[in-house]
C-alpha cells in the first residue's frame, strides 16, 4: 500500500530567524505550513549573542540601502507586536551606535555623511541624523583616550536578543505550524511535490506544493549536493557574554570590527570574529579572547567583567556578496532565502513578506533589491563552474 502523506502548502527548511519569519507570514496568509529543522530552532547562526542591528551608511545610496533602512525602521513596531502576541520580550531597543573616530580622514568625511543622513534617513516614524558626540556623554562606557577625533553617533542602530527573538517567533507559529526538529532535509522530488528528510537512522517524506530553503549556510551545502552549484559558504563567528555593572547610557560600541552590545544593565555581548577557515563549528579559541581584551580596553565598565558565556557558530555568506532570495529554478516550486550573515536579523521580516506574497499569489517576486535575485547568483555559479549552458541545464534537470 502506498503511504498517504500529509500535504502542506509550504514546507520551510530551516528554523532560524529567516525560516521562522517565512513560516509566520505564510500562516497569516492562510497557508498550511510545516517547518523542518536539522537540529532545533535557533541552533545555528540565529542563536548567537550579539543582535546588533546596524544600518549601512547613508552615502552611496541605492535600492539595497533603502530596503534595509525601511526594514530597520519598521522593526520596532513589528517586535512590539510579536511581544504582545507571545508575551516574550525580544530585547529590541533602538539604542544607537557610538564609534570612536580614529583618524582625521574619517572625521573629514563626516559632514558629507551627516548631510546624506538628513536626505536619506527620513521616515514617517522619525528622522535619523548622524552627529558627533563628546566622550563625556558616554562616561564610563567609552574610554575617552580612544576618542581623540570625537565620537561618531548613529541614532538608527538598534539591538535585539537573538535567542529570545527566535523563541518569540517560534512561539508565534507553534499552535498552527507543524514543527519537525531533528529533521535534516535531503532532497526534493519536484515532479511529485515531495521532500525527503533524514530523521535519526531513517527517512521521512512530506508532500509540499512549495519549499523554501532557509537553512543558513547549510542551504549552500544542500544546493551543492543536489544541483552541483556553489552559491555560498559559511563563515565562523565567535562571541562572548560578560557580566558587570554597566552605566545607564550604553549604546552599541563599534571599533575596528569589534562590537559591544549591552542587553541589560548587568550583561553585554562582545564579538565577533569572521573566520573563512574553520574546523570545529562550535568551539571558541584565542580569537574571541582577543576581542574580549579589545573590548576591555575600549569600555571601562568591562575592565574586570567576568566572562559568563561564549558562543560559536557558522553564518551564511553568498559568494555573490548579497543575499539570495527567490525561486531557484523557473520550473520548480523551490525557493531560497539566505546569505546575509551581517544584516539578516534586521531585514528577515521584510524579505519574508515579499517572498510569501510571491508564493501565495504565484507571481514574480517584487520589492527586493535586484542584487538578491537568484538568477544573478546562478549565472555567477555557472560561470565559475565553466560548464556549457546545456550541461548545466542537464545537471539541474
Amino acid at each position: 500500500m502506498e503511504t498517504v502523506l500529509t500535504a502542506y502548502d509550504l514546507v520551510v527548511v530551516g528554523g532560524g530567524v529567516q525560516g521562522l519569519w517565512v513560516a509566520r507570514l505564510a500562516l497569516k496568509a492562510g497557508f498550511s505550513v510545516a517547518l523542518v529543522e536539522a537540529r532545533s530552532c535557533g541552533a545555528g547562526a540565529s542563536g548567537g549573542m550579539l543582535g546588533a542591528l546596524m544600518p549601512h551608511l547613508p552615502v552611496g545610496w541605492g535600492e539595497k540601502k533603502q530596503f534595509q533602512f525601511e526594514a530597520l525602521v519598521e522593526l520596532e513596531a513589528i517586535t512590539d507586536e510579536l511581544t504582545d502576541e507571545t508575551g516574550i520580550d525580544t530585547g529590541y531597543v533602538r539604542c544607537g551606535r557610538a564609534m570612536p573616530i580614529r583618524t582625521e580622514g574619517f572625521l573629514a568625511q563626516f559632514p558629507a555623511r551627516q548631510q546624506a543622513s538628513r536626505a536619506r534617513w527620513q521616515s514617517d516614524v522619525s528622522n535619523f541624523e548622524l552627529s558627533l558626540l563628546e566622550a563625556t556623554e558616554l562616561e564610563g562606557w567609552l574610554d575617552p583616550r580612544a576618542t581623540e577625533f570625537g565620537v561618531f553617533w548613529d541614532p538608527l542602530a538598534a539591538r535585539v536578543e537573538p535567542q529570545r527573538y527566535v523563541e518569540a517567533l517560534k512561539a508565534s507559529i507553534s499552535a498552527r505550524c507543524d514543527i519537525f526538529e531533528g529533521w535534516a532535509f535531503q532532497s526534493l522530488d519536484a515532479a511529485r511535490g515531495e521532500i525527503t528528510c533524514k530523521v535519526g537512522a531513517g527517512l521521512e517524506t512530506l508532500a509540499a506544493r512549495h519549499v523554501v530553503l532557509a537553512a543558513g549556510y547549510e542551504t549552500f551545502e544542500l544546493v551543492r549536493e543536489v544541483y552541483g552549484l556553489a552559491l555560498g559558504r559559511g563563515l565562523k563567528g565567535q562571541a562572548a557574554l560578560l557580566a558587570a555593572q554597566l552605566p545607564k547610557n550604553r549604546p552599541i560600541l563599534y571599533d575596528d570590527g569589534m562590537y559591544i552590545v549591552a542587553h541589560s544593565a548587568e550583561q553585554c555581548a562582545v564579538g565577533s570574529t569572521t573566520e573563512a577557515d574553520w574546523g570545529d563549528a562550535t568551539s571558541t579559541d584565542d580569537r574571541i579572547e582577543q576581542r574580549i581584551n579589545q573590548a576591555r580596553q575600549l569600555c571601562p565598565a568591562l575592565k574586570d567583567a567576568a566572562v559568563i558565556g561564549t558562543w560559536a557558530g557558522i553564518r551564511p555568506k553568498c559568494l555573490g556578496r548579497d543575499l539570495i532570495v527567490g525561486r531557484l529554478f523557473p520550473d520548480q516550486p523551490l525557493f531560497i532565502a539566505t546569505g546575509g550573515f551581517k544584516i539578516t536579523f534586521g531585514i528577515a521580516h521584510s524579505i519574508a513578506a515579499r517572498l510569501v506574497e510571491a508564493i501565495v499569489l504565484d507571481q514574480p517576486l517584487q520589492g527586493l533589491p535586484t542584487t538578491f535575485e537568484p538568477s544573478l547568483h546562478l549565472a555567477a555559479a555557472n560561470k565559475r563552474s565553466r560548464l556549457p549552458a546545456d550541461a548545466m541545464i542537464d545537471k539541474i534537470a
